[in-house]
C-alpha cells in the first residue's frame, strides 16, 4: 500500500483495473490499530476496525471488527472459499487507503470496501443508524459512495492536486471535514439526523447521477455547460423583463 501511488490501476470488486484517483488515508509514520483477519493458508488481512469488507450472506460490506471466526470473506475471483480462522488486533505503523471509482479494491486475495462505517461498532455493521436504531435503508458503502461522488468529480475532472491529504491528519479537507459532519450528525437527534440526511441525499445524488451519465473525468464540465445553458435561458431572460 505504502507504495501505491495517484493514477496506478488496482484490482478491484468489479474484476478489472481502476485507477487509484485519490487517498482517503495516507500517513506513513502514524501508528494506527488494525484488525488482523486470518484465512486459511493465505496471507491475513490487515485493515482498520472501522474499515468494511465484503462477507458471504451479506448484501453489502461489514465493518472489520464485526467479523469472526467461521465467517466467509468474498474472494477477489467472487468466491466465497475465504474462511476466517482467527481474528486479533494488532498495532502497525502506516495508514493507507486508495481510493478507486467503484469503492472496492482486491487486497490479499479478498474483496474490501475502500471506505469505512461512519458510525461506532454499537451501531449496525453494514446500514446507517439513525438515533434509537432506525435503519435508513442504505448501507456505510453506498451512502459514503454517493457522498465522494462530487470530490471524484473534482480530482478526475479538475484536478488531482485539489485531493491530495494535508500534512495535518494525512486526509484530503473534503474527507476530514466530511467525517467531522458525520461524527457531528450522529449526535444529533431524529429529526435533525433526517432532515441532514435528506439535504445531502439529495445533493449527491444529483451529482452522482451526472457523474453516472457522463463519467466523473467529464462530469465537471457537462455540469458547467449545464449552468451556462441555464444561465443564458433564465438570468439574462430575467434581466430583460426587468
Amino acid at each position: 500500500m505504502e507504495n501505491l501511488q495517484l493514477g496506478d490501476m488496482v484490482l478491484t470488486g468489479k474484476a478489472d483495473y481502476e485507477p487509484v484517483y485519490a487517498f482517503g488515508h495516507q500517513e506513513k509514520d502514524v501508528l494506527a490499530s488494525f484488525v488482523q483477519i486470518h484465512k486459511k493458508d493465505k496471507q491475513p488481512l490487515e485493515v482498520t476496525p472501522e474499515h468494511l469488507v465484503f462477507l458471504d450472506g451479506h448484501a453489502n460490506p461489514v465493518r472489520a471488527d464485526s467479523i469472526k471466526a467461521g465467517d466467509m470473506l468474498v474472494g477477489q475471483d467472487g468466491t466465497t472459499n475465504n474462511v476466517v480462522t482467527k481474528v486479533k488486533t494488532i498495532t502497525k505503523k502506516g495508514l493507507y487507503d486508495p481510493l478507486t471509482r467503484s469503492g472496492t479494491i482486491a487486497v490479499d486475495g479478498v474483496i474490501a470496501s475502500t471506505y469505512i462505517s461512519l458510525q461506532d461498532k454499537e451501531a449496525s455493521a453494514e446500514y446507517v443508524d439513525f438515533q434509537g436504531g432506525m435503519n435508513s435503508g442504505i448501507s456505510h458503502h453506498d451512502f459514503v459512495h454517493m457522498v465522494l461522488s462530487p470530490f471524484r468529480m473534482l480530482c478526475s475532472g479538475v484536478s488531482s492536486n485539489m485531493c491530495t491529504p494535508t500534512a495535518n491528519d494525512g486526509m484530503p479537507l473534503y474527507v476530514s471535514k466530511g467525517l467531522d459532519f458525520a461524527k457531528w450528525a450522529d449526535k444529533q437527534n431524529l429529526v435533525v439526523q433526517g432532515l441532514l440526511f435528506l439535504l445531502v441525499a439529495t445533493i449527491c445524488m444529483a451529482c452522482f447521477a451526472v457523474e453516472a451519465s457522463f463519467g466523473p473525468n467529464l462530469a465537471p464540465l457537462a455540469m458547467l455547460v449545464a449552468a451556462v445553458i441555464w444561465y443564458k435561458q433564465n438570468g439574462i431572460w430575467k434581466e430583460k423583463q426587468v
